[in-house]
């Protein structure tokens, strides 16, 4: 039996239809809505999706523990912004493997020439963070003020825990 091979090609790119981004847009806008603007207005929106957080330690309840020698991706780091506005009464402390790590896809700054890292973003983002080398130093003081059994809090540049930046 004699085959034929008919193609048939649906939607195609937005170029082949003009503006609209297929062959039923372009029918219907240039038909019965032709009197309704096309794409005139766009809507911000959230998306909501369940997931779940399995913290690498918890201290206690609303004390939770993230190792992390590097964030993989920027999905990676919003994942964390996300479980904070959900558990805003939950203290998720980081412990990073290393200092001044860049974050993915940082690029230098024109100001001083470095990238923005890890430290960069937890301290923007209000997430208490130490390192690997100070840990038992960072819970012995951190601990009471998260629990609320000390009255002050030291500022960042009084913390003996938050080890400063050496220049290069």
């Amino acid at each position: 039996f004699p085959v034929t091979i008919v193609q048939i090609r649906m939607g195609g790119s937005k170029s082949s239809h003009g503006k609209y981004r297929s062959g039923l847009e372009k029918r219907l806008f240039e038909g019965p809505l032709k009197d309704v603007p096309y794409e005139s207005k766009k809507f911000k929106y959230t998306a909501i999706e369940e997931r779940v957080y399995n913290p690498d330690g918890v201290i206690q309840d609303d004390i939770l523990v993230e190792v992390k020698g590097r964030f993989r991706t920027r999905a990676e780091a919003r994942k964390y912004l996300h479980f904070k506005a959900c558990y805003p009464d939950v203290t998720l402390i980081f412990v990073l493997g290393g200092k001044g790590v860049p974050l993915p896809g940082a690029k230098e700054r024109k100001k001083d020439g470095r990238k923005r890292t890890h430290e960069d973003w937890l301290t923007e983002n209000g997430f208490p963070y130490c390192y690997e080398d100070n840990i038992e130093e960072f819970l012995k003081e951190v601990l009471p003020i998260i629990r609320g059994e000390v009255d002050s809090i030291p500022t960042i540049k009084e913390a003996t825990w938050k080890n400063k930046r050496k220049k290069k």
